[in-house]
């Protein structure tokens, strides 16, 4: 059973915004690879790859784990760091003091998995469009989505990186309509923006994002708020959102619930 908090704002909604990695697309193939050649070209050893085939599978295992804790692109490259030097990571706390103490690689490290990214887009199109396959039925569900202009997609990702993953699964997404966090303009931050922009009352605006510390640290924007609970998450950060009375969606219960209020909306609007 979902729990809804906010179960009559729910029942109609103008405008959706979804995170991009863990909501739509499934990147963990495409981060592991971009990760893994940006800490080589870091090192200066080893030789680049373009598919999982070379890595071990105890690092994988590793890095999928680790994978629930980051933040922002260049946690990637500190993922590969933290493999390297064998760093004891169990909870998100552990990470970011991780991060924290080396924090002057920050800079490096996110050039470099940018600047990884933009040569495996460059090089290696089609390898890097099959790395970032959309799970099971968003293609459909974007193509699909009736009010366009009603849609936003906020994420940490340079916009360029998630329209040609789009353009590469053959949807046309605006550009204009791809919105990219930074350190600065936080998701938050952006999405009060389009609150002002639009009018809107905030329950009548969704974000769906899969980091539970982003959702819980964004409950004073007063929008619904749902974890996407078939993207990067573990069970303790399940828990967590829950007890934030924040709902938690399965990518059945995601496309159930947007069905609902987009038919709710239509009825509104007859």
């Amino acid at each position: 059973m979902i729990h809804y908090p906010m179960k009559k704002q729910m029942s109609k909604y103008n405008y959706l915004a979804l995170d991009f990695d863990g909501v739509i697309a499934d990147s963990i193939q495409e981060c592991l690879v971009v990760g893994c050649n940006a800490f080589i070209e870091y090192t200066g050893k080893g030789n680049k790859i373009t598919n999982l085939s070379s890595l071990d599978l105890k690092d994988m295992s590793e890095f999928r784990r680790l994978r629930y804790f980051i933040r922002s692109g260049e946690d990637y490259v500190y993922i590969q760091l933290a493999l390297f030097e064998g760093a004891n990571i169990q909870t998100q706390q552990d990470f970011d003091r991780f991060v924290s103490k080396k924090a002057h690689l920050k800079q490096t490290f996110f050039d470099l998995i940018y600047q990884e990214r933009e040569r495996l887009l460059n090089q290696f199109t089609d390898i890097w469009i099959q790395l970032n396959p959309l799970y099971d039925g968003m293609r459909e569900f974007i193509s699909q989505f009736t009010h366009r202009e009603h849609f936003a997609i906020i994420s940490t990702k340079k916009q360029i990186f998630i329209h040609r993953i789009l353009e590469g699964h053959g949807i046309n997404f605006p550009m204009q309509r791809i919105l990219q966090a930074v350190e600065n303009r936080p998701k938050s931050q952006i999405i009060l923006d389009l609150l002002k922009q639009s009018g809107l009352e905030p329950a009548h605006f969704i974000f769906v994002d899969d980091h539970a510390d982003t959702l819980i640290k964004m409950k004073h924007t007063a929008v619904t708020l749902c974890l996407a609970g078939w993207g990067y998450n573990n069970d303790a950060q399940k828990t967590r959102v829950r007890k934030a009375c924040l709902p938690v969606l399965t990518l059945d219960q995601f496309y159930q619930t947007m069905k609902t209020c987009s038919h709710n909306e239509k009825s509104n609007q007859t």
